[in-house]
């Protein structure tokens, strides 16, 4: 009897046992699945989405099923609503893309990447963009490098400049880029028609998503907002695309929406025009949609968006407490050191909070910059040239000498940087940090080819504190009083006192060098 019931008391708690465990492992995969999101959550279970209605895949390009399921449990409030195309072309796409799978596409569940030739990296399929467009395009001058890709890949042949002369030049390559954009956005209306924000970048771009969904989460997307860093002249201004430009649902809808083959409309007068992201306010304009512009008005979107990598950043009194959200003309250094400053920064600050060119400056800015003169070093103060070969410069002696530069940023009230070579000065209002001039060869002993930099660090101090949003300056304004800053016989300051004590940011990666990244 006690046999019995031993043995029913063994098969009870193995049946507990088995099914605390079928319950734990289902709370787990559930739990899982939730921290994937929705994007990722649907990408397990069905790799594509149906086609929208009345929507030909064969008249539009198309990706392959199979894009990787990146986890990120931290993504962005709202990210789930914004479609990503990266946009790129096949010589520069294996140097530049890479780098975007571990930062740019780690925050951002659906996205895309097009191309000029279809490819695919890792489990990921670039969709080239060109596919569909009109076969008579297709056989003019701008297209000559998009046939010779397509017959390289044919011939299984990589597609590397490098390894191939018909391929190289810049201008062949920036012929053909300027169809990529409109075929592309048709494509992201038929694959996301219920996405509330299309976002496009170039692959030298980096977008920081945090204060981006900060923004876009005041704004309603069913206006018709086109958003950008704006550029070119009235009637059609445009949104510039290296700098990031942000289409909502109301906007495409009133465009791409209208008809599948929208993007059609504007081959001719694309080949006419110089650029992509011009014929994307073209193909706007004409539904009646213009760029936002403005610091005061609805969208507020001035300032956002910026053309340059952080070291170039113009920043100043009138945007220093302004949030920053995208740069261009990155390289994959630059893309990962801000993925970094952007860990680093979510880290220590409230999900709801913005980064500014302020933030960008200590990171990216402060440490590298001295109170001294630097040799070999050009900080791109461009705001006012002197010069007596340039017929734009302004006509007074200040490019006569080193002295006469620093004299003429002293006694523009404005100034906050200057850069002398021989024969030619210039001056910024902006705080722009630059970047070392390297001279090698004969040039090491030419001091015509020597480019010398400096800021005007007191009154960059003096603005910054008066802005109300620059946490460090008041610490700085302490260390300084209490340097002892020391002086060489040039009257150069020493590179003990280069950089002030405790302007560390917390966390942040220390580097080798006075001004070595």
């Amino acid at each position: 009897m006690d046999g019995k019931r031993t043995t029913l008391v063994n098969k009870r708690v193995t049946f507990l046992i088995i099914a605390a465990i079928s319950i734990f492992s289902l709370f787990s995969f559930f739990s899982f699945m939730a921290r994937l999101g929705p994007n990722k959550t649907q990408s397990i279970i069905a790799l594509s989405a149906p086609d929208p209605p009345h929507v030909s895949r064969t008249e539009l390009p198309h990706p392959a099923p199979g894009s990787p399921s990146i986890v990120q449990t931290d993504y962005p409030e709202g990210i789930e609503d914004v479609y990503l195309m990266v946009k790129t072309g096949a010589t520069v796409l294996w140097k530049r893309l890479p780098v975007h799978f571990m930062t740019t596409f780690k925050q951002v569940p659906y996205f895309q990447v097009y191309s000029d030739m279809a490819e695919t990296v890792g489990d990921h399929h670039v969709v080239d963009t060109l596919q569909n467009v009109s076969e008579p395009l297709k056989l003019t001058e701008d297209f000559e490098i998009y046939r010779i890709q397509q017959e390289m890949q044919a011939g299984h042949y990589n597609v590397i400049p490098e390894k191939n002369g018909a391929i190289t030049g810049s201008k062949k390559g920036w012929n053909l880029d300027k169809y990529k954009n409109l075929p592309m956005l048709q494509h992201a209306w038929a694959t996301r028609p219920d996405a509330k924000w299309f976002i496009f970048m170039d692959a030298d771009s980096y977008v920081l998503w945090t204060p981006l969904m900060n923004w876009l989460r005041t704004l309603d997307h069913r206006h018709a907002l086109y958003m950008g860093s704006p550029a070119g002249q009235p009637p059609v201004q445009f949104a510039h695309g290296g700098s990031v430009v942000v289409i909502s649902r109301g906007a495409m809808l009133r465009s791409f929406g209208k008809d599948p083959q929208y993007y059609k409309q504007y081959e001719a007068k694309t080949i006419k025009t110089c650029c992509g992201d011009l014929m994307v306010a073209h193909a706007l304009y004409d539904s009646g949609i213009k760029i936002a512009k403005g610091i005061d008005e609805y969208p507020y979107a001035n300032f956002k968006f910026l053309g340059e990598p952080p070291a170039i950043v113009k920043a100043k009194a009138a945007n220093w407490c302004k949030p920053i959200m995208s740069f261009h003309h990155v390289d994959q250094q630059d893309i990962q050191r801000l993925h970094e400053f952007e860990r680093d920064w979510k880290s220590k600050h409230d999900k709801d909070e913005y980064i500014t060119y302020s933030d960008v400056f200590h990171w990216f800015m402060r440490p590298y910059m001295t109170e001294g003169r630097v040799e070999d070093w050009d900080n791109r103060s461009d705001d006012r040239k002197y010069s007596p070969t340039d017929p734009k410069a302004i006509d007074a002696p200040a490019h006569e000498s080193l002295e006469n530069c620093v004299a003429y940023c002293e006694a523009w009230s404005e100034c906050l940087g200057w850069r002398y070579q021989t024969g030619m000065c210039a001056l910024s209002e902006s705080v722009r940090l630059g970047h070392k001039r390297l001279r090698q060869g004969d040039d090491l002993f030419d001091d015509t080819k020597k480019v010398t930099s400096g800021w005007m660090m007191d009154r960059i101090r003096e603005f910054r504190a008066k802005s109300g949003c620059d946490r460090l300056v008041h610490e700085e304004l302490q260390e300084k009083a209490q340097e002892k800053v020391q002086v060489n016989d040039d009257g150069d300051v020493s590179a003990d006192s280069v950089i002030v004590p405790g302007l560390e940011i917390p966390g942040q990666r220390k580097r080798k060098g006075l001004f070595g990244f």
